[in-house]
């Protein structure tokens, strides 16, 4: 057997030279692969052939396959619940959890999805033709393997046509027996007119069309839940793609990629808020910023990571702000404060003159106040040690605070 010739519409070894199957019509580039399918032809279990999706329900995905160790066609469900997880985009294959406070009830359905294949194994009916051949676990999910579609293929072919009921000639009857047969179908014509409609027959059809409208409003229902609470994949111009996730309508969360499948910038949208985040990333993959935008383009905040240290800017407007750097953490290594895009005041913890020490400059406003500003040094223990002034860059005044601790440490001429 050449699996190259398998037909992924019908599972049949019947594709021409130009990939078009003489058997349904189908040609491969023709059908149509969600993001969140399995890739026609990937190989389950080193046995299944996987073809096209003939169905997506709640818990699942099913897919026509090929056995290749039975050499038959069969159907296999993915356990795979769209509003809880996704494929990876690097091997197409593996499901992910979207929501990692979401694993306890992923991981309940998933017993349910397998309780319910082993509960249909077991009670097994050989009239309807479909059963579990298989089932096993790979790329972190569940996979469910039936021979419905050989089944429902042998039975149709299996039925034959009805035959004509075999009518035996009429024997000759006198004139008196046609007339009272004649006689006796008319009677039978008028009791069937005057016949009224028996009341369980109407409770059943009044039931019945109530069942029917309630099934169609859980299916509109369903439908527009998985329209609404989903992850898909799109595409992009320059080659790259979009991971969207969507939660009760609303998007709360894009993942853009590059071609290599590199992720570059991560948004998510807390619902009920009027903000969004985005995460941006190295080519390392590692976390480079963040950036807190309100109301569409007025930034409030922005986060940047270098060599362990975190610069962290508040907006109050686009050149007021207040700017802190972090180092280990929590531990604050300098901070600015910018108000109309002069720096006002600054702190600086430059383990100067000794381990420790930090300094504190306070800005006088004005054309040249990156150049005029007094700067004032404390000890560990925050005790105000020095006082200099400086003047359009020249130092004018220098007040020593406390002489005892002065003299206990180096100063550098500066």
């Amino acid at each position: 057997m050449n699996i190259r010739k398998i037909c992924m519409n019908c599972m049949r070894e019947k594709l021409d030279e130009n990939g078009k199957c003489v058997a349904c019509g189908k040609n491969e580039s023709e059908i149509i692969c969600h993001p969140n399918h399995l890739p026609m032809r990937t190989i389950l279990n080193g046995r299944y052939l996987i073809g096209r999706a003939t169905g997506e329900g709640s818990l699942g995905i099913v897919y026509i396959a090929y056995d290749l160790a039975l050499q038959i066609s069969v159907a296999i469900k993915e356990f795979f619940p769209a509003q809880y997880v996704r494929r990876d985009e690097n091997d197409e294959l593996t499901v992910l959890l979207c929501d990692e406070e979401k694993r306890e009830t992923f991981e309940k359905e998933e017993e349910k999805f397998i309780g319910e294949a082993r509960e249909e194994a077991r009670n097994y009916n050989e009239r309807d033709g479909v059963s579990i051949l298989d089932l096993f676990r790979e790329n972190d999910t569940v996979y469910i393997v039936m021979d419905c579609v050989k089944a429902q293929e042998e039975r149709i072919s299996s039925q034959s046509a009805p035959q004509p009921e075999k009518v035996t000639p009429p024997k000759e009857m006198s004139d008196e027996t046609q007339e009272e047969i004649l006689e006796e179908v008319h009677v039978a014509k008028t009791s069937v007119k005057s016949e009224k409609p028996k009341k369980s027959n109407m409770v059943k059809l009044v039931f019945g069309l109530a069942a029917l409208i309630l099934a169609m409003a859980f299916l509109i229902g369903y439908s527009n839940y998985y329209k609404n609470n989903r992850t898909y994949k799109e595409k992009q111009e320059d080659g790259g793609y979009m991971i969207i996730t969507v939660e009760d309508g609303v998007i709360v969360k894009q993942e853009k990629y590059d071609s290599s499948g590199r992720l570059l910038v991560c948004g998510t949208y807390p619902k009920g808020k009027d903000t969004e985040i985005l995460k941006y990333y190295d080519e390392s993959g590692n976390l480079s910023s963040d950036v807190y935008i309100y109301e569409g383009s007025e930034i409030a905040r922005t986060d940047y990571y270098d060599d362990g240290k975190t610069i962290q800017t508040t907006f109050e407007s686009e050149n007021t702000y207040t700017s802190t750097m972090y180092q280990a953490g929590e531990n604050i290594v300098q901070k600015w404060n910018v108000i109309d895009g002069e720096t006002e005041e600054a702190y600086f913890a430059e383990d100067y003159p000794a381990e420790g020490w930090t300094s504190y400059n306070k800005y006088i406003m004005g054309d040249n106040s990156d150049d005029s500003y007094q700067k004032d040094y404390y000890d560990p223990n925050n005790n105000l040690v020095l006082s200099v002034v400086v003047e359009n860059g020249e130092q004018v005044e220098v007040n020593i605070v406390n002489q005892e601790l002065y003299d206990s440490v180096t100063w550098r001429k500066e």
